[in-house]
């Protein structure tokens, strides 16, 4: 008996200094860091490039103008001679109309398009009945599109006349079509606080459909040679924003910026921070200043 306790007093002894072995061998190189008082970072160079301010809506596309078409007289729509998406010239004949009652001589009403452009849509089959008091088709002038959005109270006063304007729709997620706003409303709307803006978007290429649900992107400020930084390099130390820049020994300083467009993943500043600097991006939140630093690859 006491030979097995033995034994097993040995493996004990044994087990506990392999155990020891390993987590020494893993703390190792954490505890040694951590003695040495360095924080692990890692940096980017600033660089300078040109940065925008966009304002982002979603809105409708219509055409540059469209209009209802109605009969002139009631009676059963008898032809269609032009059919949803075809084009038409301005007084060209799109639908004829059987208008014919008992006692009065025959005869045919032919019902036009007032524009040129393209059949949007017919409203009623051959063999219905119509009337003057409902519409009968939409013909739109497809060649540009317009685009109505609504801007919040606090960004309307950076909104004005003829900015730049990049439109996407999510059929054609490859494509960006430019525009520009063509009118900003003179008053707000007293239920939601926002004022109306209309954008006009060429479509010569004819890909932009009336009816399609768009993303417009109004430039409101454009920065030449901007100096830019990844978000995530922005800190905040006393209510002021900076970055952590590294010198030539290693050495972390702390530099208060201003913030002059705010992106979505970049931001351009301003203040004493130059092109080239090593910018700190990970290990800045909680980095103490005028500290050296460990920087990883």
């Amino acid at each position: 008996m006491k030979k097995i306790l033995a034994i097993i007093l040995i493996v004990v002894i044994i087990g506990v200094f392999v155990f020891q072995l390993i987590k020494f061998q893993i703390t190792a190189p954490d505890k040694k860091i951590h003695e040495s008082g360095k924080s692990r970072v890692r940096v980017i160079k600033l660089v300078r490039r040109d940065m925008q301010k966009v304002l982002s809506y979603t809105g409708d596309i219509r055409g540059i103008r469209e209009v209802l078409i109605y009969p002139d007289i009631a009676g059963i729509l008898k032809e269609k001679l032009k059919t949803s998406g075809e084009r038409v010239k301005k007084d060209e004949t799109i639908l004829m109309i059987d208008r014919y009652e008992e006692a009065l001589e025959y005869s045919m009403s032919k019902v036009k398009s007032p524009i040129a452009g393209m059949v949007l849509e017919i409203f009623q089959d051959v063999g219905s009945r119509v009337l003057p008091s409902k519409p009968l088709a939409r013909v739109g002038d497809l060649s540009s599109v317009e685009i109505k959005v609504e801007i919040p109270y606090d960004e309307a006063a950076m909104v004005s006349v003829w900015q730049p304007v990049n439109m996407k729709v999510d059929t054609l997620p490859r494509e960006v079509f430019s525009g520009k706003v063509k009118e900003v409303g003179a008053a707000f709307d007293r239920l939601n606080r926002k004022v109306p803006v209309k954008i006009i978007v060429s479509n010569s290429r004819g890909l932009l459909k009336s009816g399609m649900v768009c993303n417009a992107g109004i430039i409101v400020k454009i920065i030449k040679s901007a100096k830019v930084v990844p978000v995530l390099a922005v800190t905040e130390r006393d209510g002021n924003k900076g970055l952590f820049i590294i010198d030539d020994e290693n050495m972390a300083c702390w530099v208060e910026v201003k913030i002059l467009i705010q992106g979505e993943k970049f931001v351009a500043v301003k203040g004493n921070v130059g092109e080239n600097d090593r910018v700190v991006t990970e290990g800045n939140y909680g980095l103490v200043p005028d500290r050296v630093v460990e920087i990883l690859e």
